[in-house]
């Protein structure tokens, strides 16, 4: 299957986005990466070990080079993928709600599921103390990743 860059893929908790799976190797991803415009890809390298490519400033991929694989996926602004083909970008806490119980909070943080499958970020003001005062806030990044403690 042709693994091509979109702001449409569908998004799997705990897997990946599209044909993009979490723990898939460099070799696999940089020429997919390396296909799109050069002008839709930015690049940066965060200390010690993580190169970011960002396409179209709405979904980044994290390759940790130490061991060579996908460890984190961003996605915000326009991306326009979804989960369970009703939730993304902009949709609410409350939509989210209505597909899944099992969402806890950790500051300006939602976790979903029991290893945090989903971590959502909200435009929130202050910290998170109560899911039902921000069950009307919009998600603004979607994050998958593999836990440090994977990691080698």
């Amino acid at each position: 299957m042709k693994q091509n860059l979109s702001l449409t893929m569908p998004i799997f908790p705990a897997e990946g986005v599209g044909d993009f799976v979490l723990g898939m190797s460099a070799r696999d991803l940089l020429p997919v990466i390396m296909e799109a415009e050069y002008h839709d890809i930015k690049v940066s390298a965060h200390y010690p070990r993580l190169f970011e490519y960002v396409y179209k400033d709405s979904l980044s991929l994290y390759i940790d080079i130490v061991q060579g694989v996908l460890v984190r996926i961003d996605l915000c602004n326009n991306f326009q993928g979804l989960y369970e083909e009703c939730i993304g970008i902009g949709s609410t806490v409350g939509e989210l709600r209505q597909i899944r119980k099992d969402i806890s909070f950790d500051e300006a943080y939602l976790l979903v599921g029991q290893n945090a499958e989903l971590i959502l970020r909200l435009n929130v003001e202050s910290d998170i103390d109560n899911l039902d005062d921000v069950i009307d806030n919009k998600i603004e990044l979607i994050t998958l990743e593999i836990p440090d403690w994977m990691i080698l």
